[in-house]
């Protein structure tokens, strides 16, 4: 059952995760607040609540074949409200709320695992259906959207496996194609590196106990639908150091992240009499903080969780 699941998150911001364990229950908190890095001119000002939760059901139905069935919801809030100290007063004072709104994901990605006659070779292929929709709109036919990846894996070696393949998604603005090409390394038992490029990648370190940290990358490309043809789209990088912590003689991990965004964009289109409406905005880098629990799985025994 070695390396059975290439999907962890399954694409939930165009990412594929080729991680060493299955994350079957998993629960994420985040906070980003806004930064003093990188700041230009015109920035909005906004901050941004994450809160995430996935499954991953993995089904035998085969002799080499999987199924496995990643249910999962994603809510993002977005809100400009800046607290301020008042020196005269000596307290904090809220200033205006111009901009509150909260975005959800509802997502179920499955994907079908088949392992070649030489085991070192495997072929994943994943349908990917969303609604995505903001607090305008309910969810329905004008909210969703479908998609799909393939993935060509193969292990050259104990210690290195790469992949290729190509992900399609139907965006609320149009169609994205995006070439995948991933890797799994790892040099010695203490050290894993994996990831599909272009859109996350993970160094994990450990001394064989069970404390893990390391740095991550992820990619974010998103849209909502805020009515007919009205769509919200975000796009941005994330920077992390990560830790966890494996429960000993438990299936649980504990994990909290701090990292940095980069090259944020928001776009926002609106059709109108005149026709489509179109407004970029480049809001203020971010700061930001994740927690979470999840109920993991060890897939390789390479990687180790107790010393």
């Amino acid at each position: 059952m070695r390396k059975f699941i290439l999907f962890a998150l399954l694409l939930h911001c165009t990412s594929l995760f080729a991680q060493p364990y299955i994350e079957i229950v998993g629960l994420q908190y985040g906070d980003f607040g806004i930064s003093s890095l990188y700041k230009g001119k015109n920035e909005w000002q906004v901050k941004n609540d994450w809160l995430s939760t996935a499954i991953n059901l993995p089904l035998k139905v085969g002799k080499r074949d999987y199924l496995l069935l990643s249910p999962g919801y994603d809510q993002k809030r977005f809100h400009d409200d800046v607290s301020e100290f008042d020196i005269l007063s000596l307290s904090t004072v809220q200033s205006p709320v111009f901009y509150d709104e909260t975005f959800h994901s509802a997502v179920l990605p499955i994907t079908y695992i088949h392992t070649l006659n030489d085991t070192s070779k495997q072929i994943i292929a994943c349908y990917l259906y969303h609604q995505n929709w903001s607090s305008i709109v309910n969810p329905g036919w004008t909210t969703d959207q479908h998609g799909g990846a393939f993935i060509y894996s193969n292990n050259i070696s104990p210690k290195f496996t790469w992949k290729a393949g190509l992900y399609y998604n139907r965006e609320f603005y149009g169609d994205y194609i995006m070439p995948l090409l991933g890797f799994e390394w790892t040099p010695n038992e203490k050290l894993f590196l994996w990831g599909l490029l272009p859109n996350n990648a993970t160094l994990d370190f450990t001394n064989g106990g069970p404390f893990h940290i390391g740095i991550n990358y992820r990619g974010v490309e998103d849209s909502y639908s805020e009515g007919f043809n009205d769509y919200f789209h975000l796009t941005e990088g994330e920077f992390e150091f990560f830790g966890s912590y494996y429960l000993p003689h438990t299936p649980l991990a504990i994990s909290v992240e701090a990292g940095q965004t980069v090259a944020r964009e928001y776009e926002y289109n609106i059709r109108t009499y005149n026709g489509d409406v179109t407004t970029k905005t480049r809001p203020a880098e971010s700061l930001f903080f994740r927690a979470g629990i999840a109920l993991r799985v060890v897939t390789d025994k390479r990687f180790r969780t107790r010393l």
